[in-house]
């Protein structure tokens, strides 16, 4: 693969980063997943969406062409 799109909801990563720090694992567990699957692909960058309406339009677009999300 030369290019690959990971769309998440910045929600998910801001309720991560608030949880207590005994759940911290769950966030190490998606950085380690994205890790993976950026030593994949020459190029690799992280895209946050300045507002929510922009994170939930690229969430539905996604959706429509049937990409699988993490939950």
């Amino acid at each position: 693969w030369t290019i690959a799109r990971d769309l998440r909801d910045c929600l998910q990563l801001v309720n991560l980063l608030e949880e207590e720090r005994t759940k911290m694992a769950s966030l190490l567990a998606e950085f380690d997943e994205f890790r993976l699957i950026s030593s994949m692909f020459t190029f690799c960058s992280i895209f946050f969406p300045c507002s929510r309406a922009s994170a939930d339009h690229l969430a539905k677009g996604a959706r429509s062409r049937g990409f699988l999300f993490s939950v």
